[in-house]
Parts: structure tokens; sequence; C-alpha cells
């Protein structure tokens, strides 16, 4: 959640998602239709929903994980409440998400039907059997426009393969490291670098997956699907709706 942390204000620094989410850039217009809405998913402790409330202050956030992780994160939140308010609201709110149970009808959904602008996860999924459910999340929570930031460390292959063979079919995928070192070359007129996101010392990546249009997921789905062998292929459909 820190490296995620880091990136946001990172990217609030460079104005680097003001084409992505223009409701996001520094000048934005005052007043807009709506304030931007933000969610994160696996919140924990809510670091990276507070980061996403520190760096984009007019966005209306939404920290979200299981049942019995709420007393935590709501105490949490109130404990830096003083830091979260813009024009002396607190817009950040703490509320249930269970990526396993039916989400027609939760609270993140009845809030924002139409999907989210903003959505940051930050090293959430590691356990295969969670990775369906966490991807149908993911699409339940944004639309064609949304941008997700995603912090992702490897503890397993296997995992990996699968997490990415299944996000690869309905999203794009872009090194988040590379994105903003490439529109700090461009601001300063350098040449591309070769290879950006190399110079980062980490082992959490940073990656930015934006949603395919359903044709092209249909598309992927089977390019995906040629590609895995037939053991990944379980794995990744074990118990996998959508």
């Amino acid at each position: 959640a820190w490296r995620l942390a880091k990136w946001l204000e990172k990217a609030a620094e460079q104005d680097a998602l003001k084409f992505e989410l223009p409701s996001l850039a520094s000048d934005a217009p005052t007043k807009v239709n709506a304030p931007p809405l933000a969610i994160e998913l696996g919140s924990g402790t809510g670091l990276g929903g507070m980061a996403i409330r520190a760096a984009f202050p007019e966005a209306d956030v939404h920290l979200t994980d299981l049942p019995e992780v709420m007393e935590a994160l709501n105490a949490n939140v109130h404990r830096n409440h003083h830091l979260l308010r813009s024009h002396g609201h607190v817009r950040l709110k703490a509320m249930p998400l269970d990526w396993t149970t039916t989400l027609t009808g939760t609270l993140p959904l009845h809030i924002a039907p139409h999907g989210y602008d903003l959505v940051v996860a930050a090293d959430c999924v590691w356990l295969i059997e969670l990775i369906p459910a966490f991807v149908r999340t993911l699409r339940a929570v944004t639309h064609q426009r949304s941008l997700v930031v995603l912090a992702y460390q490897e503890r397993s292959r296997a995992a990996t393969r699968a997490l990415f063979g299944t996000l690869d079919a309905h999203f794009t995928r872009e090194d988040a490291d590379g994105f903003l070192a490439r529109l700090d070359d461009a601001a300063h007129g350098r040449p591309p670098s070769d290879d950006a996101s190399a110079a980062v010392d980490s082992k959490v990546r940073i990656y930015l997956l934006r949603r395919l249009s359903d044709h092209s997921s249909e598309v992927e789905r089977q390019k995906r699907d040629m590609k895995l062998s037939s053991i990944d292929r379980a794995l990744i459909e074990e118990g996998c709706t959508w």
C-alpha cells in the first residue's frame, strides 16, 4: 500500500491523470457536474484510499473490505479525519464489500451504479482462488473510461500467471512507473527512456488497467485460451462466471 500511496502522490504532483481522468486535473473547473468517484478494494488500514484523498482532494473516496475489517477501518478513518476534510466535509467513507458474494445491491454499486472513475487495489490478491472474484469485482465497479491502479507483489508464479491471464482478457495493462517517466520525459523535452520502469527498485509493481470493450474482451479471452495450458486454464476458470 505504501508504494501505491507514493505513486498516487507523484501522479498528482505531475498532474499525470488529467487526460485519463479530467475531473482530477489540477486545473479542472471548480464546479463540475459531480465529484470524481474513487474506490479502494481490499483497503485493510485504508492507506491507499487516504492517499487518493490527499492527492486529489475533490474526489469522493470509498474504502471497502470484508465486514469483519470494518471496525478497524472505520477507527482508522476517524483517527485521521482531520487530515481528510475538504470544504469542511470528510469525503471518505468505509463500507463492506465481499468479492465472493453477489455484488448486486451492495452499497458501493448502489452509490455508483455506472462505476467508479478511479479504482485502486494494493497487494490484495495472492490466493489463486480469489482471482476470479477479484476480477469480477473490478469489472463490476468500473466503466469504460475508468482507470485502475493496481499494486502487486509476486508471491508465486502460478498466482501471477492466473491473475494476469484473467485480467488481460478484460483490461489493458501498462507499467505505471514507466507511464509517469514517459510523461516527465515529454514535459522536459527528453527522448523517452528505453525502460523507465527498470530503474524502480521495488518488489511491488504498479500497473494501470483500462477496460477493454466487450468485443475486445471476447477476442482477448480467445487469445488467452489458445496460449494457456490446460492446468493454467483450470486454475483461472474454476468457479469463475462473468
